[in-house]
């Protein structure tokens, strides 16, 4: 059995020129698994000291790898945030990377062009100021967000926050 690599992104969304994004505040991102560090546990713990309990939950029961964490839990109506309450972020401020940038995913140019054929002319490349790689970004195709609003997110913030 043979794969044609060449064209297997097509079924990837990638943001292209003029993408619009608006938060709807539906809560769909708090729904899907997190995984952050020790250290982003230690700011929200320093800046929201009264979700104490939440976050001895979480150093408890949801250790993935040593010093990694996932801030998912589940019950019987469904999958959520620990830090999800009324569909908003109760650590908004403070909230991890991967919350920050979602519905968007830096994917790095130098991987993803070697193993596709791309068209970069429409697409959104970036280079991060911080490690001077280059970057094309995906998204979540679900978050009903997309499209919405009237200017284009500030991409190069979503390639520093990496």
């Amino acid at each position: 059995m043979s794969y044609n690599l060449k064209n297997i992104h097509e079924d990837l969304p990638l943001v292209k020129r003029g993408t619009t994004f608006s938060c709807l505040r539906c809560g769909r991102c708090c729904k899907f698994e997190v995984v952050i560090s020790e250290s982003e546990l230690k700011i929200i713990e320093e800046k929201y000291p009264k979700k104490i309990n939440e976050l001895e939950r979480i150093r408890k029961y949801n250790q993935i790898s040593r010093g990694l964490y996932s801030l998912l839990f589940s019950t019987e109506k469904c999958s959520e945030c620990i830090f999800l309450k009324n569909n908003l972020c109760t650590i908004h401020n403070y909230k991890p990377a991967l919350c920050k940038l979602y519905p968007f995913f830096p994917l790095p140019l130098n991987v993803f062009s070697s193993l596709y054929t791309l068209n970069l002319k429409d697409l959104i490349v970036l280079e991060s100021k911080k490690n001077g790689k280059r970057y094309i970004i995906s998204y979540d195709k679900n978050c009903p967000g997309i499209g919405k609003g009237s200017s284009e997110p500030n991409w190069s913030y979503l390639v520093d926050l990496q």
